[in-house]
C-alpha cells in the first residue's frame, strides 16, 4: 500500500506522507507507477510524523540557587550550562529527586539516552513510586527505539499518576509507531483533556487522524494546533497534506507556502498530486517549483523526471497522450 510509505512524508521534522486523493479514480490508481512513487517518497522524507521528543516542561522551578539557575538555562536552550548547574545542585544534595529528573531531560535533549536512563533509574531508588521516573524511562526507551520497554514504563507512570499528560502523549507515540492509530488518538485526546493549551498535542492528534484516514478530523486538529499559537512549519505542512487528501489543492498550496518557500511549496504540492495518481498536474507543479527556485532545485528536477516517466507510462497504457485538459497547478 502506498499509504504505508507515505506516513512520514513531507514533515519538517514530519513528515512529517499517498495513495490516491479523494478525486482520483480507480483507473488512475491502476495506472499509477507504485515503484516510481516510492522513489519520490523515500527522497522526500524529512523526519517523523509525530514528535518523538515532545517539548520538555520542567515540573516546577527549583528552590535552590543551582537548581533555579539550571531551570533558567534549560528554558533558554543552553543545555550544557543547565547540566553543570543541576550537577552542582546534586553535589549539594544527592537526594533531590526533581533535580535528577531535570538532569535526565537535559541528557535527552543532548541525545545521551543511556545517561538519561541512569538518572531516571536513580530516581526510582530514591522514590520507587515516582511517575516522573517511569515517564522519563519511557521517553528514553522510545528515543532508543525500544518501544515495548517504553510501553511498560509509560503504563506504570500513568498507573501511578493518571494526570501526567506527557506520559499519555508518549504512549500515543508508541501506538502510532505500532500503527494502532485509534489507540493513539485516544491517548492524545486524554493528554489534551489534561493540557488543552499544548499545541504539539493537537499536531500529534492530527497526524493520528491523518494516518487513520480521518482527514477532516486531521484538518481540524492541525488548525487547532495553529490556533494554540503553534508556528511550526511542520504543522502547516501537515495541514497541507490533509487538504491534499481531501482534494482541496488550493488550500494545500497555501498551507505549504506557510511552511516553506514558494518553490518548495509547489514541489510539495507536486508530490501530493503524484501520490493522488495525477502525474499530469504533478509535472506542472514540479516545473513551477523549478521556475521559482532561486538556485538549481535538484529535488524538484528529479521529481519532475519521475513524474514525466509515470505520465508517459500512463499515456502508453491509455493509448492516448496524457490526461485530458490543460496542465493545472494552482
Amino acid at each position: 500500500m502506498w499509504a504505508s510509505s507515505l506516513q512520514r512524508l513531507l514533515c519538517v521534522g514530519i513528515l512529517s506522507l499517498l495513495v490516491g486523493a479523494c478525486t482520483a479514480t480507480k483507473e488512475e490508481h491502476r495506472l499509477f507507477d507504485e515503484a516510481t512513487y516510492k522513489q519520490i517518497v523515500e527522497r522526500q522524507k524529512a523526519g517523523l510524523a509525530i514528535d518523538e521528543e515532545p517539548p520538555a516542561k520542567l515540573p516546577e522551578m527549583g528552590e535552590g540557587e543551582y537548581e533555579r539557575l539550571g531551570d533558567s538555562y534549560f528554558q533558554q536552550g543552553n543545555f550544557p550550562v543547565a547540566l553543570l548547574q543541576y550537577n552542582k545542585a546534586l553535589e549539594a544534595d544527592p537526594g533531590r529527586v526533581l533535580v535528577r529528573f531535570k538532569l535526565g531531560l537535559v541528557f535527552l535533549k543532548q541525545r545521551q539516552f543511556d545517561a538519561a536512563s541512569t538518572q531516571f533509574q536513580e530516581m526510582l531508588k530514591l522514590d520507587p513510586k515516582s511517575a516522573l521516573a517511569y515517564e522519563g524511562i519511557g521517553q528514553a526507551q522510545l528515543l532508543m527505539g525500544r518501544d515495548h520497554n517504553a510501553e511498560q514504563a509509560l503504563r506504570q507512570a500513568i498507573a501511578l499518576d493518571p494526570k501526567r499528560w506527557q506520559a499519555h502523549n508518549l504512549l500515543g507515540v508508541f501506538y502510532d509507531r505500532q500503527k494502532q492509530y485509534r489507540q493513539a488518538i485516544a491517548e492524545f485526546q486524554t493528554a489534551l483533556e489534561l493540557e488543552a493549551s499544548e499545541s504539539a498535542l493537537y499536531n500529534n492528534l492530527g497526524m493520528a487522524y491523518y494516518l487513520d484516514g480521518q482527514y477532516e478530523a486531521a484538518v481540524d486538529a492541525f488548525q487547532r494546533s495553529l490556533l494554540a499559537r503553534s508556528s511550526q512549519p511542520k504543522v502547516y505542512n501537515n495541514l497541507g497534506l490533509a487538504y491534499g487528501k481531501l482534494g482541496r489543492y488550493d488550500e494545500a498550496l497555501e498551507a505549504f507556502k506557510k511552511a516553506t518557500d514558494e518553490s518548495q511549496a509547489y514541489n510539495n504540492l507536486g508530490v501530493v498530486y503524484f501520490g493522488s495518481g495525477k502525474p499530469h498536474q504533478a509535472v506542472a507543479c514540479f516545473e513551477k517549483a523549478i521556475e521559482l527556485s532561486p538556485r538549481y532545485y535538484k529535488t524538484a528536477v528529479e521529481n519532475l523526471r519521475l513524474a514525466q516517466r509515470a505520465l508517459a507510462n500512463q499515456s502508453s497504457l491509455n493509448g492516448k497522450p496524457g490526461e485530458d485538459g490543460a496542465r493545472a497547478c494552482p
